[in-house]
């Protein structure tokens, strides 16, 4: 089994539920880059919403993690703190399979990995804002978006997007 049919199926199934089962059905020339942007997306959303690992780290760590995928840098291996913070042995799988992804983005063609990273920026970019959003929210001190503009903003950025870069 190679790493990308280990990530496809393995990691995939692991981290995604029943989403795992729509992308066995897409046509095949899309399965690869829907399953990998999920793998990325998924990534991202572990490391924005691990309430254990402090405010700033997920920031830096959201932040290293799209510059990643934008290529902008090479990925070093998430600290210790950040893994062990993860209660879900299937999502620190994923974290711990970080640079086989981001290997697996490097190898897509070209015209498949841009619409990936063009996907990713939107979703990255709007966990970046949540985590700045959000976080004094609590049970007891809901935060709400300020205005309409701000909720279409946000539907766009975390389901929006994604039929987008479907559609492409």
């Amino acid at each position: 089994m190679t790493v990308i049919d280990e990530l496809g199926k393995q990691v995939l199934k692991g981290v995604s539920r029943s989403f795992y089962l729509t992308l066995r059905l897409l046509p095949g020339p899309m399965r690869g880059a829907a399953s990998l942007g999920y793998l990325l997306a998924r990534t991202s959303d572990t490391l924005a919403d691990s309430a254990a690992v402090p405010l700033e780290s997920r920031r830096w760590s959201l932040d290293a993690f799209r510059r990643c995928v934008a290529g902008e840098s090479d990925f070093q291996p998430w600290p210790t703190m950040i893994l062990n913070a993860i209660p879900d042995e299937r999502e620190r799988l994923l974290l711990e399979q970080t640079e086989a992804v981001l290997s697996w983005l490097r190898h897509l063609p070209e015209g498949e990995a841009a619409l990936v990273r063009e996907v990713l920026e939107i979703i990255i970019g709007g966990q970046a804002l949540d985590l700045e959003r959000f976080a004094t929210a609590s049970r007891e001190n809901p935060v709400a978006l300020q205005d309409d503009a701000a909720l279409d903003d946000y539907a766009w950025r975390v389901a929006g997007c994604v039929g987008a870069f479907w559609t492409k």
